[in-house]
């Protein structure tokens, strides 16, 4: 019963644009709310006459966004009430026999879910440009914004910290700053490393073969003082038999 109250306060939270819970909603002079993001990127391009996006009300002129302070007060409780909540179980969307699996995997991209079966399956849909994203169920967390309702699917050039689009986007902390998609970056992260790895495979083997040597010299050392005490062994024993020649 909460979470069906729940659903229906998120409905009444949505900007129009995006499709997501607000964003430092502003208000038009028509009454409609939007990201102040949203709203600005939807206008960016136009120079004079100006509509709202939800009832077409025509302005000759931007008008100015102003901040909805009480919609911000409600946002702002509505997020908090994600806190700390348990994640839910996800199941396979592409489970049809029986009742669907729980999700073992998740894509990012198209969000979502699918069991370790059908992974394949999945993967063989269309998808963006970009491709897909699948990453573990259980680290889907990690890979959620702490302040909005997305993944963090892109990196920041600037900060080196994974953002979601609405944190470079629209109004965001990294807005204006240089991103990639996050893939494209770990993927370099992980060239560099297997390099710095075969590197340090490299120097390791360049030290084996250097104590290697360091052994055989010592060996050689060894050897080498052995015959010169056995050759002085000899030049001695051959000086006692001639002495004790001589003394018979």
């Amino acid at each position: 019963m909460a979470e069906n109250w729940k659903n229906c306060f998120e409905e009444e939270l949505i900007c129009p644009i995006c499709l997501h819970v607000f964003i430092e909603p502003v208000q038009l002079p028509c009454k409609h709310n939007f990201c102040r993001g949203c709203i600005s990127e939807a206008w960016a391009k136009e120079t004079g006459l100006v509509r709202c996006p939800e009832c077409n009300q025509a302005y000759n002129q931007k008008p100015n966004l102003e901040k909805n302070l009480k919609l911000t007060n409600i946002v702002e409780k509505f997020n908090s009430l994600n806190v700390d909540k348990p994640p839910s179980i996800l199941h396979c969307v592409f489970c049809r026999r029986g009742p669907p699996l729980p999700a073992q995997k998740i894509c990012l991209r198209c969000e979502a879910p699918c069991c370790q079966s059908h992974v394949q399956t999945h993967l063989q849909q269309p998808s963006t440009a970009r491709g897909h994203l699948l990453v573990e169920a259980e680290d889907v967390r990690a890979w959620s914004c702490p302040q909005h309702n997305a993944y963090r699917l892109y990196h920041c050039e600037a900060e080196q910290v994974a953002v979601c689009q609405f944190c470079c986007y629209y109004s965001g902390a990294h807005q204006g700053h240089s991103v990639c998609d996050v893939e494209i970056r770990r993927n370099e992260i992980r060239k560099m490393l297997m390099k710095q790895q075969d590197r340090l495979e490299e120097r390791e083997q360049d030290i084996e073969d250097q104590l290697y040597k360091l052994e055989s010299d010592k060996r050689l050392v060894e050897v080498s003082a052995i015959l010169k005490v056995l050759y002085k062994c000899t030049f001695i024993q051959y000086d006692w038999k001639r002495l004790l020649k001589f003394c018979w």
